[in-house]
């Protein structure tokens, strides 16, 4: 694999400028060869984590139609090794307990810590990379079509 092989990043939130500025910013400043998928709405978000394959979600937890929770299960279901990163401007102990009892791999308080979240997902990154070293898709799908 190559390391400028490309990281697929689910942005989720209903606040638009907020969806905006995340996204842009995970262009600029990750710098580390990202495609970043946005959308406002959890349920084109579950459709879009299903159909293709993303390699982390970042989510907003409290949204009008629907909420991360929702998000990080059906990913969960979909793909367990899939990091979903969560972040909230309401927090509660109930929502941080449900998050990480659902899988999620981090949790942020909004306004955002940007040098706190750049960590989180560059951890994330480079685990997936080291992962795609260690296990190539391509030799995934020959040892696969072998066995069956």
């Amino acid at each position: 694999m190559s390391s400028a092989e490309v990281i697929r990043i689910l942005v989720v939130d209903d606040d638009e400028m907020q969806l905006s500025l995340i996204s842009r910013w995970l262009q600029k400043l990750i710098n580390m060869n990202v495609n970043v998928l946005a959308t406002s709405n959890v349920n084109q978000a579950i459709g879009l984590a299903l159909a293709k394959e993303i390699d982390i979600c970042l989510t907003d937890l409290d949204m009008p139609e629907s909420n991360g929770i929702k998000l990080l299960k059906a990913i969960r279901e979909a793909n367990p090794l899939t990091p979903v990163i969560l972040m909230t401007g309401l927090p509660s102990r109930n929502a941080l307990e449900s998050s990480f009892a659902f899988g999620a791999s981090d949790y942020f308080l909004k306004p955002l810590n940007w040098e706190d979240l750049l960590s989180s997902m560059r951890f994330h990154i480079d685990r997936l990379r080291r992962f795609r070293l260690d296990f190539p898709l391509d030799q995934i799908n020959e040892e696969t079509s072998a066995h069956v």
